[in-house]
């Protein structure tokens, strides 16, 4: 038999004669936060009630409480403590929500709320992510976005239905942090491909989008190609690098050698195909876009790049498109990968 819905009203009252009743401090989690902070409709069979600190038969005082509320015990739950003690770090997440006589009542921050969630990852919990991007956008607070996406591309992979709403929810943050004002000012380095030029279709989008530069190089020289970016590299130090096909190369050739160290978007990289080594160097943000009918450059080599390099810091993108990856161009979503690849370094993280 389901226990009534609680809906925020009584949460309210609930949590304010907790805080007056229990010992110590709690952290508030899951539904009834979410019923509190920012979705005013939404209702919940339990409250997420967790002590902090030592339990010290605290587990026992919430289960009498919730027996002196007329509610039966399954109607507070600590269970998501396991979960919560995870997340390293999270005692500095946590933010004060109420203060009552006896007891002090936290809840997450933003960003801790979205570790919280993004493990399961139900329809409900994508709806509280969302929710929580909303209300972060509507107060002006700030949320750790590349932290969250590097957790985010480190699960293991789920069911499809799990697997969309991660997508979405992806998408959701790197839109969060996007800002046209502050998109037009990133600084990007155009390593255009062995048959192109710095007014290619990739240069002149990246140039309307972007603060972008596409150093002029001879392709018929390697090493020259690689000496001839690393100096533009020296001279006018970019947010992100951007290497298509031959240059994708380069800048694989760039981060193997310490020549630079930054975000990194390689499309249809050719690194192994021109003999240079095919592998990442760690703690470097780097997405790799390959076309799944590429017959210049074998997508084996970018799957192969893909698995060197740091776990959730490296992304591959399988793109249903060939060598020139125009669809990318077509569809503006060459924009899209060069901001979720900034919002995924560190470097975002110090910018916002």
């Amino acid at each position: 038999m389901n226990e009534p819905a609680l809906d925020r009203d009584h949460i309210k009252l609930l949590l304010r004669r907790a805080a007056d009743t229990l010992s110590g401090d709690w952290i508030l989690i899951g539904g009834a936060l979410a019923a509190v902070w920012f979705a005013s409709d939404r209702t919940t069979e339990d409250i997420d009630l967790i002590p902090l600190g030592e339990d010290g038969g605290r587990r026992h005082e919430l289960m009498g409480f919730a027996l002196s509320q007329g509610l039966p015990v399954e109607a507070v739950n600590s269970a998501a403590d396991f979960f919560l003690r995870r997340i390293e770090g999270f005692e500095k997440e946590l933010q004060l929500w109420h203060a009552g006589a006896r007891a002090r009542i936290f809840r997450p921050s933003p960003t801790l709320f979205l570790l919280l969630k993004i493990g399961r990852m139900g329809e409900a919990d994508l709806a509280d992510c969302l929710g929580v991007l909303a209300q972060s956008r509507q107060t002006g607070s700030t949320i750790d976005i590349p932290r969250v996406l590097l957790v985010l591309d480190g699960l293991d992979a789920g069911s499809s239905g799990a697997l969309e709403r991660r997508a979405a929810l992806r998408k959701a943050l790197v839109e969060h942090c996007y800002d046209p004002a502050m998109a037009s000012r990133l600084r990007v380095q155009f390593i255009h491909g062995l048959e192109s030029n710095p007014r290619g279709t990739k240069a002149v989008f990246l140039a309307e989008h972007f603060e972008a530069t596409a150093p002029s190089m001879d392709t018929r020289d390697l090493e020259g190609a690689i000496a001839t970016q690393a100096q533009a590299l020296a001279s006018v130090t970019p947010d992100l690098v951007v290497g298509s096909s031959f240059g994708g190369a380069i800048a694989v050739a760039l981060l193997a050698r310490g020549l630079w160290r930054g975000p990194t978007l390689l499309l249809a990289p050719a690194a192994a195909k021109l003999g240079l080594p095919n592998r990442l160097p760690e703690g470097v943000a780097v997405t790799i876009a390959h076309g799944v009918h590429d017959d210049v450059v074998p997508l084996a080599d970018s799957r192969v790049l893909a698995a060197t390099g740091t776990p959730g810091l490296v992304r591959l993108v399988e793109v249903e498109d060939g060598h020139r990856l125009q669809t990318l161009v077509d569809t503006g979503a060459l924009a899209g990968l060069v901001l979720e690849t900034w919002a995924s370094s560190d470097r975002a993280r110090v910018e916002r």
